[in-house]
């Protein structure tokens, strides 16, 4: 409700009067103003708990809001001589349903089903022996539960035998955990039943006993900590090839970790740092608040364009002037989304204009760099003038403190941050990337439930850089970790390199080649 300012002629002039129906209009929109943010409020807690996650809108509620100038125009040109044809296409086949396909990465084993030689010695009708003409076979899937073994290292012990002495023996080889019972292949099932799969230790430590080995999960524990060492120097590579790359996009969420001080969990943090197209790694960062100090000592050193939310935080990291600010237009949609839930005439047509920058990123997925920002040029940049114009305009016609004023003064405070991504075609439209990379973190958390200590949570942001960017390259987190696990020991500082998850893809045979080798065997 707006504040009254000027009173009916039929008030009476006196001055205390007119006074004390001003104060009241006052309160009242006050009133007004309060009861609305815990209706938006209220709202938003039913939604968080019962509502769609997505910020989804319905396209047909923007054409009926949103101005036509506003939305995606559709193509009604036409060549100058157009092709006309009567041809019906062909209706594509469509691919079986996957439960049906067989792949052929799969090793096969042949078992064959045979007639009892009572039956198929002779024929009912002229009593000759029947002959195989051929085979008709069925496929089905099986599985084998995975198997523990133990590796027995054996090594050759000589002595000469005339003087009974210079003794020698074979080397004993390299151990990820020196005089532990842990090989590399069971240190990086462990490392991914929890950080890849989010089985916490208490389910390994079962799943273990029932193959056979009994396995306190404070132990499993210490080889998780006692691994990072082990990889913390390519952990410092990937950290490293990202800070020198010219777009980091990045993000945080809650890891919760256990206090002994306050006797509970408290919320530490947890952020993701992706580095671009050239350094393709996933890195995590644990600090144990959500202190600015985390980023601004992360990115101390880093030049470049940095993509986030507004996060005052990172205020700090644009200050240096080294590291330019890209926003995200995923967060200014979603505010216009949540406004629309109250107020759909004010917010939806931003949604609607939104849609559109959307629009032309669906047409330059597939482009290069240099032509994508060509597209954003000819299409994207006249639409934020738009949406500028209607910000500009709208601001002075909704209330101060209602869902869409807010989403507005999030837009225009933001403004030349989310134009930023015009300007180079590498930059992403939203931080859409990095929101993926924490989600691992987000399910793990439902399950593990929490981190033991500061220890466990830096533990987990190095092994999680792992497995996440094994997972962005399509790689087998726990064929990549056993292999390394096996050599880092015997590799020198120089040839760590190789060990890049990318590199390692390159240089060595995948799972997928060495199945398709034992299937053809």
């Amino acid at each position: 409700m707006p504040v009254q300012t000027e009173l009916p002629s039929d008030v009476p002039s006196c001055p205390s009067c007119r006074s004390l129906v001003t104060e009241l209009f006052a309160q009242l929109q006050k009133q007004a103003e309060k009861v609305e943010a815990l209706e938006n409020f209220a709202l938003k807690l039913v939604k968080d708990r019962y509502g769609r996650k997505a910020d989804w809108v319905n396209p047909d509620q923007l054409r009926l809001f949103a101005p036509e100038q506003f939305l995606p125009q559709e193509n009604t040109e036409t060549e100058e001589h157009p092709l006309i044809t009567t041809d019906i296409p062909e209706k594509k086949s469509k691919p079986g349903h996957p439960s049906r396909q067989i792949p052929d990465n799969l090793p096969h084993e042949r078992r064959e089903h045979n007639i009892d030689d009572n039956e198929k010695l002779a024929c009912p009708k002229c009593h000759s022996l029947r002959k195989k003409i051929s085979e008709k076979i069925d496929y089905q899937f099986e599985y084998r539960p995975a198997s523990l073994y133990v590796k027995e290292n054996v090594r050759s012990v000589y002595a000469c035998s005339d003087c009974k002495g210079e003794i020698i023996e074979a080397q004993k080889p390299s151990s990820p955990i020196a005089r532990g019972l842990a090989g590399p292949g069971l240190l990086a099932f462990v490392i991914t039943s929890k950080y890849s799969e989010h089985s916490p230790l208490y389910r390994q430590e079962q799943i273990l006993e029932r193959n056979g080995l009994k396995i306190n999960r404070s132990t499993l524990c210490e080889w998780l900590s006692q691994t990072v060492p082990l990889l913390q120097p390519v952990f410092n590579l990937m950290k490293a090839r990202v800070l020198a790359g010219e777009i980091i996009s990045t993000d945080d969420t809650i890891l919760p970790v256990i206090d002994k001080s306050l006797g509970r969990a408290r919320k530490a943090r947890a952020w993701t740092y992706v580095g671009d197209k050239n350094n393709p790694y996933n890195i995590f960062d644990y600090t144990e608040s959500r202190k600015r100090d985390g980023p601004k000592d992360f990115l101390k050193d880093y030049k470049g364009y940095l993509q986030a939310d507004a996060f005052t935080g990172y205020d700090c990291v644009y200050a240096s002037g080294d590291v330019i600010e890209v926003a995200c237009w995923a967060h200014a949609r979603r505010k216009f989304v949540e406004a629309a839930e109250r107020s759909p005439k004010s917010a939806l047509p931003a949604v609607a204009m939104i849609k559109v920058l959307y629009e032309v990123e669906k047409e330059a997925k597939e482009l290069a760099t240099e032509e994508r920002y060509l597209l954003r040029q000819q299409k994207s940049v006249p639409q934020l003038k738009k949406i500028k114009e209607w910000l500009d305009n709208q601001k002075s016609r909704v209330l101060p403190k209602s869902l869409t004023a807010k989403a507005i003064n999030y837009a225009l405070a933001q403004w030349a941050a989310l134009n930023r991504y015009t300007e180079n075609g590498d930059l992403e439209i939203d931080n859409n990337k990095s929101e993926r990379a924490v989600k691992p973190i987000a399910i793990g958390r439902k399950n593990w439930m929490f981190a033991g200590n500061n220890n466990a949570g830096r533990t987990a942001a190095i092994l999680y850089s792992f497995v996440d960017t094994c997972k962005r390259h399509k790689i087998d987190p726990w064929v990549y970790l056993n292999d390394v696990l096996t050599r880092i020991n015997d590799m020198k500082m120089n040839e760590l390199h190789l060990l890049l998850p990318d590199v390692w893809q390159n240089k060595t045979v995948l799972p997928t080649q060495i199945n398709q080798t034992q299937a053809a065997a």
